[in-house]
């Protein structure tokens, strides 16, 4: 069964509609511009009074089938369709230590490339290679 048939069968239902976070700046992010929806600040009493806008019965009338063709038919899954997702393993991000370290221009320019979160993917390139690292020391 899946877990949308669960929450079906257990008649769960939970909407809770987007909330802009504020930025710490007064200037407006990129892309928040007033055509692209209603943006603004609310209460948890105004979250919790708002009406759902999803589309219950449609969710309700959806078989796994109608489900799994959909994610079939989704550009979006291209390359997660054959992943066994029962074997990911959840990981939590760890505090990390505000250091300063020279790299070289091109190494930096290449992990900036892929936009936002450089600084995390370096972090992750170094923890394989200390993972790695480690495996060999045990087996040497």
């Amino acid at each position: 069964m899946s877990a949308l048939s669960k929450s079906k069968a257990a008649g769960a239902r939970q909407s809770t509609p987007s909330v802009a976070k504020p930025s710490g700046s007064s200037r407006r992010a990129a892309g928040t511009g007033e055509s692209e929806g209603k943006l603004g600040r609310y209460s948890v009493q105004d979250i919790l009074k708002m009406k759902s806008e999803t589309n219950w019965a449609l969710v309700d009338s959806l078989t796994d089938d109608d489900i799994d063709r959909s994610i079939a038919d989704d550009p979006d899954w291209d390359g997660f369709r054959d992943i066994d997702w029962s074997k990911a393993t959840l990981v939590l991000p760890e505090p990390k230590a505000a250091i300063s370290i020279r790299l070289d221009p091109e190494v930096l320019a290449f992990f900036k490339a892929d936009g936002p979160g450089y600084q995390s993917r370096i972090n992750a390139v170094l923890r394989s290679y200390m993972k790695a690292a480690k495996k060999a020391d045990v087996k040497g």
